[in-house]
């Protein structure tokens, strides 16, 4: 059960990435519009969680 919500984490984690990755690439090099910054942040915000919910459910497995 741990494992399987483990390996979704991870997944959702690579997918919000590649979400990144290819925001990164629609921004241009000047004149960054307001939007672009907005769904960085959103994105990178996502990821955070994302990845303090993968380091509590670890902690928990190191706890169990």
């Amino acid at each position: 059960m741990m494992e399987e919500k483990k390996e979704k984490l991870l997944a959702a984690i690579k997918a919000v990435d590649e979400k990144i990755d290819e925001q990164e690439k629609r921004i241009p090099p000047h004149s960054v519009k307001p939007v672009h910054i907005a769904v960085m942040d959103e994105l990178e915000s996502l990821r955070d969680e994302l990845v303090k919910r993968l380091a509590e459910l670890d902690k928990a497995g190191a706890n169990a």
